[in-house]
């Protein structure tokens, strides 16, 4: 057997690529893909529904207010809008964070309680999604958390009774605060 030479390899491999089949084959894969863009930008013409995740956060509280119950650390919103305004959205994988500025749901009663539903909010929602989407579901549905404004009472706790070990049980320290 003898060894091909670089001329006739090289010769072989032009046939091969730019043979009239491998050309034909080339021009199909390629309005193959045309017709994929054109359908997907099609698609995106509707309207679609998903789910986001947005962090949430309480900004300006004053220090003589003591929140007592956590703000939930993320909310899950379901937006339903064109695809075309939604999918730079997804594909940016993170949104900004929900900042509640807590002045602005203050009441100003000694109630201690904020209540913040979807269509409180709607507004602040809008700024920060795209144009024309509509938030349809928020999960969980309310917002709420308590708070004191730094009231607190000193209580004296007083023990009243004995206290005993268990049988086989001995207690070693005691430390009274």
């Amino acid at each position: 057997m003898t060894r091909p030479d670089a001329r006739q390899l090289k010769k072989n491999l032009k046939e091969v690529t730019v043979g009239s089949r491998t050309r034909d084959i080339l021009i199909f894969l390629f309005f193959v893909l045309i017709c994929t863009i054109f359908w997907f930008v099609r698609e995106l013409e509707d309207s679609f529904s998903t789910e986001i995740v947005m962090p949430v956060q309480l900004t300006d509280v004053p220090e003589v207010i003591i929140i007592t119950t956590d703000v939930p650390h993320e909310i899950r919103l379901t937006l339903h809008d064109k695809g075309v305004e939604l999918v730079p959205l997804l594909l940016r994988g993170s949104t900004d964070t929900l900042r509640l500025s807590f002045n602005t749901y203050d009441n100003h009663e000694l109630s201690g309680h904020a209540h913040l539903t979807l269509p409180q909010l709607q507004g602040t929602l809008r700024r920060m999604l795209p144009t024309g989407a509509t938030v349809t579901a928020m999960s969980p549905d309310t917002l709420a958390f308590y708070y004191n404004r730094g009231i607190h009472r000193r209580l004296p706790v007083r023990l009243r009774g004995n206290v005993e070990a268990a049988q086989q049980y001995c207690v070693t320290h005691t430390q009274l605060i």
